[in-house]
């Protein structure tokens, strides 16, 4: 034969609800400082996590090129010393080779114009004996 288990009583049946005996504390120690604390909550800051899927695929935002964080660096934009040095060094030949050709054209140019000058000087010399030979023809006359 079944029995059937009392009913829990219901709530107009039920008793007044027994309060805790509060204990008297001054109202700063509740509310106000107390509550606002200086530590943090978490004791470590989380990454930033983008999910990129409608699955919940996720990745770390630093390495996904999202999050800014090269721009902030304190030569950010500026040429690399390894550059400027490379570029130092070949303006550096540049300018020596460019004194290397202007001597050596210097050079050059000095011979060519010291044998135009002794093919003049011959010049001279043959245009002199011909006026010689001239004049004697005319004094021979």
């Amino acid at each position: 034969m079944y029995v059937r288990p009392p009913t829990p009583p219901s709530r107009k049946q039920r008793g007044p609800v027994k309060l805790e005996a509060q204990i008297n504390k001054p109202a700063r120690q509740t509310m106000g400082p107390a509550l606002h604390s200086k530590k943090p909550a978490l004791s470590y800051k989380p990454n930033p996590i983008q999910v990129y899927t409608r699955n919940g695929d996720k990745r770390i935002m630093d390495d996904s090129g999202l999050i800014r964080k090269y721009v902030y660096k304190p030569d950010y934009g500026k040429t690399p010393k390894c550059v400027l040095l490379k570029k130092y060094l070949l303006d550096e030949d540049e300018e020596d080779r460019l004194k290397r050709e202007a001597a050596q054209k210097a050079q050059e140019e000095q011979e060519a114009s010291l044998e135009g000058l002794k093919n003049k000087w011959k010049y001279k010399l043959y245009l002199e004996q011909e006026m010689d030979h001239v004049e004697e023809d005319i004094r021979n006359l």
